[in-house]
């Protein structure tokens, strides 16, 4: 299973204040995002950890210090 490779990451209160104030940093920008990328992205920042996706929408998470990198899925073999 996919868990046993990767891990799960807890939705504990670290990731829950992160996601809030990301948020409330975005909302005061005027700036949107989606619910679900927001917490993978609190998830990824709360736990010192770099965010690996083809989604090049969340470039924005880069200037609240968020480390990611943009692969493309498609030339995994």
């Amino acid at each position: 299973m996919s868990e046993d490779v990767y891990g799960i990451i807890a939705l504990d209160n670290k990731v829950i204040i992160k996601h809030c104030s990301m948020y409330e940093a975005f909302r005061n920008k005027g700036l949107k995002i989606k619910d679900a990328d927001l917490l993978t992205a609190a998830s990824a920042k709360a736990n010192n950890l770099i965010l690996i996706t083809s989604d090049k929408e969340l470039r924005k998470l880069e200037r609240h210090g968020l480390e990611i990198r943009f692969i493309n899925f498609m030339e995994i073999k």
